[in-house]
């Protein structure tokens, strides 16, 4: 006999013998692939298969149906209520355990899980069963790159974005691991999509300011020109300079690390400052309490807490990018001296106190590349004229691995020029003469 579902939910007749000898005919339903049993209060006695089909089709029959299917859909709306109460209780304790662990990323990994993981497998899959989420990797990965989108648009979702919400799922199921919800050999780690695609089209030679497309946009920059020097010149993130406080810039003095001193002298570099960046804005934009006038920070990306260990020492090797920052330095303090903002506190004065949105705009309209690509270009530099992973490391805060890729991109810069290979197009040529310079 052919398995029905609840979408074909059918009420049929079976026959029955009876002690009497007589055939007495029952009223069924299949459900899933079961035979169930229609309440023998809701009908009449039938004695024969004409009278059950034909009240079967009558209005009380059609009720009763009815009556069935909302019933059934019922109970199934309430199962899978209750599971997905337990599964939202599941997400919150889940994110006071990734808060103490990911502090500045555990609000997007909640957002991912609910946004996609969540919607995956309870509103698509129907599975509220956390034991049996690892038999779907396949099925979620290709909703993933096929028919995950953007909120409220028919946008997909960008390639980092799906793994990033590959990483929130095994994040969740590694706790419901540790906290005993599930059972160990129940955790299965999705796949990620492959790493190199995303550095493919992401970061490359092209992204790389070099020093002819620098000097242009230090010429064309109105709003965002001492930003963008300080940016290219430090490597630091948007963020992180855009929530630096006063308190963080020092003088060159006996205090910096002796072995980035003699490693920057053998290059032939002079060191006019540097920054010590131990902490970062809690919001992305500058936000001070009322009453205190005080901002509240948060670790630097890949911290789990504010210290001195945590800290990058990053040393200002350009007198104009000195000039500015010491500039910005003496605003800051007089602001400190007067009390501008309330609060007595150096961490309460940023060095650049200006507008973010008008830093981007003016930016964007004179470089496509954006921001970043200061970061990237210092790193990339850094990495092929020192050849040290800890000094790059201790600047950059990068994972040791990052030292390869940038040093790949070094490499790669120096073996299309010395072919000939890089055009004029994106400002390629310059960056030819910039290694030759350099070399």
């Amino acid at each position: 006999m052919p398995m029905r579902t609840q979408k074909d939910l059918t009420m049929f007749a079976v026959p029955r013998k009876q002690s009497s000898g007589k055939t007495k005919w029952y009223l069924r339903y299949w459900e899933k692939g079961e035979l169930k049993n229609i309440c023998k209060k809701t009908y009449p006695d039938f004695w024969t298969k004409k009278d059950a089909l034909k009240w079967i089709k009558s209005k009380k029959g059609m009720k009763e149906l009815d009556f069935v299917k909302r019933h059934s859909d019922g109970i199934k709306w309430l199962k899978w209520k209750n599971d997905y109460a337990k599964i939202n209780d599941l997400l919150e304790d889940f994110k006071e355990y990734h808060k103490e662990n990911a502090p500045n990323s555990y609000m997007s990994a909640i957002s991912y899980l609910e946004k996609y993981v969540i919607r995956f497998y309870i509103d698509i899959q129907k599975e509220n069963n956390l034991k049996y989420w690892c038999r779907y990797h396949e099925e979620f990965r290709k909703f993933l790159k096929e028919k995950a989108f953007k909120v409220g648009t028919k946008t997909a979702i960008a390639y980092s974005t799906k793994n990033h919400c590959i990483r929130a799922y095994n994040n969740f199921m590694k706790f419901l691991k540790k906290k005993h919800y599930i059972e160990p050999h129940d955790y299965v780690p999705c796949e990620s999509f492959a790493e190199h695609l995303v550095n493919q089209n992401a970061r490359g030679y092209e992204d790389i300011i070099n020093l002819k497309e620098y000097g242009t946009l230090c010429e064309k920059l109105k709003e965002s020109k001492e930003y963008f020097m300080v940016l290219y010149n430090s490597g630091m993130r948007f963020h992180e300079l855009y929530s630096l406080p006063m308190s963080a810039v020092y003088e060159d003095n006996d205090n910096f690390p002796e072995f980035m001193r003699e490693k920057f002298t053998s290059l032939g570099k002079s060191i006019y400052g540097y920054i010590l960046l131990e902490s970062q804005m809690k919001y992305k934009t500058i936000k001070r309490k009322k009453k205190t006038g005080h901002i509240e920070r948060k670790p630097l990306k890949g911290r789990r807490a504010i210290t001195f260990k945590d800290a990058r020492i990053i040393p200002i090797m350009d007198m104009d990018t000195w000039n500015i920052i010491v500039q910005n330095y003496n605003r800051a303090f007089d602001e400190h001296k007067k009390r501008e903002f309330i609060s007595s506190k150096e961490n309460d004065y940023l060095l650049f106190n200006v507008n973010d949105s008008r830093l981007r705009r003016d930016f964007l309209l004179h470089c496509k590349k954006g921001f970043h690509a200061c970061r990237h270009s210092f790193v990339t530099n850094l990495v092929g004229e020192t050849r040290d992973m800890i000094i790059t490391k201790a600047i950059t805060g990068h994972k040791s691995d990052a030292f390869f890729k940038y040093l790949h991109i070094y490499e790669e810069i120096a073996l299309k020029a010395k072919k000939g290979k890089v055009g004029s197009k994106r400002g390629k040529l310059s960056i030819v003469e910039d290694v030759k310079k350099a070399s």
